[in-house]
């Protein structure tokens, strides 16, 4: 452990120790969770703050940041901050109004206003059957997210839409009614709610 490691752990030492002591405090006993006895507990409560502060410094705390929670909880808050965008880029990629109210739970007023906005004004037509060599790539990409981006909430099965269209140059309305229609559940968060779009 180098000097700025040992400085970081000694300040996350300090304020675990105070919060241990706050919360003992108030009869609870968050120390017996984090592996510290209550004798050990109880020793800590003698101390006074400049000690206390000189056992922070000692190396007792190891943490172990776990990546995957951690993206996924980023992704999460920038999905929250890019709803708007998010929306827009769903209809321009070519998402039908069925996909919107189902997925953003977007009015047809709402739809209709947005994809004047956005100057979009074609017809929608039936989408094209997808090639195999098409499908095999949704696949590939689709496995890709599954891994580091949940898909809980319907609101996360458009933000998968729109990145599966970003990736593969496919029509959202191709990819909804020719892939992700059946596939939707493969990375779908166990329990997840589709009952709330945001």
């Amino acid at each position: 452990m180098n000097a700025y490691d040992r400085e970081i752990s000694a300040r996350l030492g300090k304020a675990l120790l105070l919060e241990i002591l706050d919360v003992a405090r108030s009869g609870k006993d968050a120390h017996s969770r984090l592996g510290i006895s209550r004798e050990t507990l109880d020793d800590l409560t003698r101390l006074n703050i400049a000690e206390l502060y000189g056992v922070s410094a000692s190396p007792f705390l190891h943490l172990k940041v776990d990546d995957r929670i951690l993206n996924l909880a980023v992704q999460g808050a920038l999905k929250n901050r890019n709803r708007d965008e998010l929306l827009n880029k769903a209809i321009r990629f070519g998402a039908s109004r069925a996909i919107m109210q189902e997925f953003a739970r977007l009015s047809y007023n709402e739809f209709r206003r947005r994809r004047s906005e956005l100057g979009i004004d074609t017809n929608r037509s039936r989408p094209q059957q997808l090639t195999n060599d098409e499908y095999e790539r949704l696949s590939e990409l689709h496995s890709g997210f599954g891994k580091h981006h949940p898909i809980a909430k319907p609101l996360d099965h458009l933000y998968c839409l729109v990145y599966l269209a970003e990736h593969s140059n496919i029509d959202i309305n191709r990819i909804h009614s020719y892939y992700y229609a059946d596939n939707r559940q493969l990375f779908a968060v166990s329990g997840g709610g589709d009952k709330d779009a945001a």
